[in-house]
């Protein structure tokens, strides 16, 4: 009878629960979507769901008479949410905990009496002060400024006098307040940048156009229009920046703009953060939205085309990506915290999503076809990573550790806990650590400034044996001068240095590279062992750049090493320089043989070969900022390789000046033709086999 009585009393309590939910509210607890995130090399790793769809909102649960009809924006202003219902004509006022209806606005008079029909109006935003709705009345071409009890009190028509140069319609689609009361305008036929107007109405300026992308096309027609007559000029397509799509203002006083793309991947400046000159301050190699083909559907099926944006009351920057059906959250310097939502009937799916709000830490999507605001609010992990990304800049550095710690616990595969624990270290000065850290994050930029810190540190502390180690190198290189210089001398009872032998002449080139390439006629005193040894060293050298360069500047992967490539990369063009270098002056009646020939480009290698040498060893101890060293490591190295080659080439084939820098020429136009023949003849044993096959396999039918 107990177990009973408590039966019913559960089942009661559960029909009173359902009772006062909101009629049309549904709460879920599950995603119709997967959880990823990106690595440095913009590869997706699985991630735990960083938001959740909470509860849906259709118009009978925000308790509307009318449901919504082709809805177009959203705002929250002073704890109320505002709809714009573009469809009905209509400002939808609600609550912004409850969800429920506060006031509809839907008749909009001038002093005059004119009514103001705003089906079809795109765009809503309040003023500084709240009295004052701003309306995009898009089919109308105009700008309604409506106080609440809905008189219009202002219509921003098109400034003709700042568009003499076109004719396109005044097509306002968004509209945003600063804190100065300055009103921006965005126009859907005019690409010169958002319309700004003062409290007043007047128009004072436009404000960050996008800047024309030089795509090949672009860069084409602009040589093509040199040689081209004025009516075949006025044929071409001309070149204009493409509007922006959406925009918001955080509290600083930055202007967020999207815009809309046709790309498969999402490409940079598609978002951008513009200061009071209208100049983009996001770093230029962000690129916000899903950097991989589509995973689910296929290469060509959906887009990334941005259609909203929102800052929230924390600075992430939210994004509405309507091409894909998602949203994507980022901190303000461009790392994914979350994504979420979908094309799908599910809940927590969407089927037109056109716009998004953010209240505190949750994120309401406007979705016209299903005609609601669906809720969503951020799971364990995502608050986690919300709460973890602020602690950064903090000087909770305990605290700080504890939930990276806590993160880490829940996804492996993120580098963000690494990227936070060594931050963590770095600010407690443990730099050794935080190098670790940073280089599991994939953290280059924060993996050198750990460096140059933990540089300091060890020379601070190991000054004496630093000055001694110094002071050994400097006797080393003054031992090395001398020995050279000693050996340069000519021996007694010869015409010859020491260097001058056959195994010493490599060394002897790299100095006196046109006497000492004169002597592979007179002397024959080159080897093939020295030169094959150079070619092994340059593959092997290449392999270690390739595993042993600085962290700093080292974005390889073991996994990505290619030993056929690095093979023909060193090995291989050797060899095809050589054979089309000595076809070529076979033709053009060079005296060099094929053994002169090979040995002298081996011996060009020398400086190269030590210039890697020297560029990994230092690679290690350099940082970013002292990139330049390396740089002119490396051209030092290339350069006097190449003048050794240039002057061993003319002395063995006793060319002119000029006759030398035309079989290099050719040597290289020999190589192409080469590289030709070995991937035709490379196809045509491709089809012989498969048409052995083929026949194979119609043999073994009969």
């Amino acid at each position: 009878m107990k177990k009973k009585m408590l039966s019913a009393a559960a089942a009661v309590l559960i029909l009173l629960t359902t009772l006062m939910l909101p009629v049309g509210a549904k709460s879920v607890t599950y995603a119709p979507y997967d959880g990823y995130e990106y690595n440095d090399y913009n590869e997706s790793t699985a991630a735990p769901i960083g938001y959740l769809a909470d509860t849906v909102y259709d118009s009978a649960a925000m308790g509307l008479e009318s449901s919504l009809y082709e809805p177009t924006d959203m705002i929250y202003v002073d704890g109320a949410l505002y709809i714009l219902d573009g469809g009905n004509g209509r400002i939808v006022e609600l609550d912004g905990k409850t969800m429920q209806i506060r006031t509809v606005y839907g008749e909009f008079k001038t002093a005059s009496g004119e009514v103001k029909d705003i089906t079809g109006a795109r765009g809503m935003t309040l003023d500084v002060d709240g009295t004052h709705f701003y309306i995009a009345n898009s089919e109308q071409c105009e700008v309604l400024k409506v106080t609440r009890d809905g008189t219009v009190v202002q219509v921003i028509t098109r400034p003709d006098h700042a568009l003499l140069d076109t004719e396109a319609q005044f097509l306002a689609t968004k509209v945003v307040v600063d804190q100065k009361n300055r009103l921006y305008v965005l126009v859907e036929s005019i690409n010169m940048g958002a319309f700004v107007y003062d409290a007043n109405g007047e128009f004072l300026h436009f404000f960050g156009s996008n800047p024309i992308v030089a795509t090949g096309e672009i860069i084409k027609n602009y040589f093509w229009k040199r040689f081209m007559t004025k009516e075949a000029r006025q044929g071409l397509a001309r070149v204009t920046p493409t509007t922006f799509e959406n925009f918001d203002i955080d509290q600083y006083g930055f202007l967020y703009t999207v815009t809309g793309n046709n790309s498969v991947v999402a490409q940079s400046g598609l978002v951008r953060r513009l200061n009071y000159k209208g100049s983009d301050i996001l770093t230029n190699d962000i690129v916000f939205g899903d950097v991989e083909w589509d995973r689910v559907y296929g290469a060509e099926s959906l887009t990334t085309s941005f259609a909203d944006v929102d800052i929230d009351s924390e600075g992430y920057i939210n994004l509405l990506d309507e091409g894909r059906g998602r949203v994507f959250q980022y901190t303000t310097d461009g790392k994914l915290i979350a994504e979420f939502g979908t094309y799908s009937e599910q809940v927590g799916g969407f089927s037109e999503a056109v716009a998004i709000e953010t209240i505190g830490d949750r994120v309401y999507v406007l979705d016209s076809g299903k005609k609601s605001v669906i809720s969503f609010r951020p799971t364990e992990y995502g608050a986690a990573l919300r709460e973890a990304f602020k602690l950064l800049s903090s000087t909770e550095t305990e605290k700080a550790y504890e939930v990276w710690m806590s993160i880490l616990k829940k996804n492996t595969n993120s580098q963000y806990p690494y990227y936070g624990i060594g931050m963590v270290y770095d600010a407690q000065g443990r730099y050794k650590e935080a190098m670790e850290y940073f280089k599991l994050a994939g953290a280059h930029v924060e993996y050198s400034k750990a460096l140059r810190e933990y540089r300091i540190e060890f020379i601070n502390t190991h000054y004496l044996w630093l000055i001694l180690g110094v002071a050994v190198l400097v006797a080393l290189v003054v031992f090395i001068a001398r020995f050279i210089k000693k050996r340069t001398a000519i021996v007694h009872g010869t015409a010859f240095s020491a260097l001058e032998t056959k195994y010493m002449f490599p060394v002897y080139t790299c100095m006196h590279p046109s006497d000492g390439f004169e002597q592979f006629k007179t002397r024959k005193i080159y080897s093939m062992r020295m030169s094959a040894l150079f070619v092994v060293l340059w593959f092997f050298l290449s392999t270690m750049a390739f595993f042993y360069t600085g962290y700093s500047f080292n974005k390889n992967r073991a996994m990505d090493y290619q030993f056929l490539t690095t093979l023909f990369m060193t090995v291989g063009l050797f060899v095809l320089f050589v054979v089309a270098n000595w076809s070529v002056c076979t033709l053009m009646n060079g005296k060099g043989s094929l053994k002169e020939i090979t040995a002298t480009c081996a011996y060009a290698l020398v400086p190269y070969l030590i210039s890697i040498l020297i560029r990994v060893l230092l690679s290690n101890v350099l940082t970013v900022e002292e990139s330049a060293f390396l740089t002119l490591i490396n051209l030092i190295g290339l350069l006097w390789s190449l003048l050794i080659l240039f002057i061993g080439l003319q002395s063995i084939h006793q060319y002119s000046f000029w006759g030398t820098i035309g079989s290099v020429l050719l040597t290289l136009l020999g190589m192409a033709i080469i590289c030709f023949l070995l991937v035709l003849f490379y196809t045509l044993v491709q089809q012989a086999i498969n048409f052995i096959r083929s026949i194979g396999m119609e043999l073994s039918l009969r």
